[in-house]
């Protein structure tokens, strides 16, 4: 006996309701929503990750992406590609959002991305400038192009997103505060502007417009901020991070000088202090607890207790 006609539509319509868009189309729509919850530069990378693993996959519909081939892909970019376990896992993150969007708008049944095995995520203590890195950091880039945004990211310590947003109507010189409008998460907060970086910026200070624009005036890409700081790896060896090695500086300088763990945890816009007491606690002067001492001295037993 056949498949009765009902029954067959609507087997047809659920093949269909899988079918009916490229998934290209589908990718440009998830950016469309990204604009609007998640800054410009990790729209970016969302797409960019989503889009590597749709050509390598050679994916054309929502309904060819299984969990086989996001974890061969995974693969592929550790074996092949060499990329670091926390790189895999951003991209795991980002694939897992495209498939979470798929899931919702119902092109595919679920979203088989927390499926895919990766290596363990092993997240040690942030590294960061010393003294004297700093001092010779800072004197090579007055000869390069970049010595007012490595100077602006070691006092203020803005994401490298966040030194991109900036325009000179968020800065305050009479109150010396710098306000960062679209922070991670896209909240806002004020930061302190010292005294010697204000200076700086007062002499090329404009009405309006990017404090660091691009070629046109325009907002820099990412490509341009991370090809600043070509010539400085190339200089020192031990400057083996981004732009967030910047950041873990000016964090760990402020916690060596005694200021409180809250309010660094405040300028740095982390959502929890339990993040910051993580990283920088360890490096506060005011860390140690004098309590300890009560333990005594074991081969010197106090003769009153």
């Amino acid at each position: 006996m056949g498949l009765p006609l009902i029954g067959f539509c609507k087997m047809y319509a659920i093949k269909k309701q899988y079918s009916d868009h490229s998934i290209f189309e589908l990718l440009a729509e998830w950016d469309q929503i990204n604009r609007s919850t998640i800054s410009k530069d990790s729209v970016k990378i969302s797409h960019s990750n989503t889009k590597r693993f749709i050509w390598c996959s050679n994916c054309k519909l929502a309904s060819d992406i299984t969990l086989t081939n996001i974890q061969h892909h995974i693969v592929y970019l550790i074996q092949d590609k060499h990329l670091s376990v926390n790189t895999v896992h951003n991209v795991r993150a980002s694939l897992s959002g495209f498939c979470r969007f798929l899931q919702e708008r119902g092109e595919i049944p679920v979203n088989p991305c927390p499926q895919v095995k990766l290596p363990r995520l092993v997240i040690g203590p942030p590294k960061f400038l010393d003294q004297k890195q700093i001092a010779d950091l800072l004197v090579y880039a007055k000869r390069t192009q970049c010595y007012y945004e490595i100077k602006s990211a070691l006092q203020t310590g803005l994401r490298r997103s966040e030194l991109a947003d900036l325009q000179w109507p968020d800065i305050n010189f009479a109150s010396g505060l710098i306000l960062v409008r679209r922070g991670k998460g896209e909240k806002s907060r004020a930061v302190p502007l010292v005294k010697d970086l204000s200076a700086e910026f007062q002499v090329f200070a404009d009405p309006a417009g990017y404090v660091f624009p691009g070629t046109h005036g325009q907002r820099r890409a990412s490509r341009c901020w991370d090809r600043l700081l070509v010539p400085v790896k190339n200089k020192f060896p031990w400057f083996d991070g981004g732009w967030h090695l910047l950041r873990h500086t000016f964090a760990s300088q402020l916690a060596r000088r005694g200021v409180s763990i809250a309010k660094i945890a405040t300028w740095l816009g982390h959502s929890s202090v339990t993040l910051t007491m993580k990283y920088y606690a360890n490096l506060s002067p005011d860390n140690y607890d004098q309590q300890i001492e009560k333990i005594g001295d074991f081969e010197n037993p106090d003769p009153d207790i």
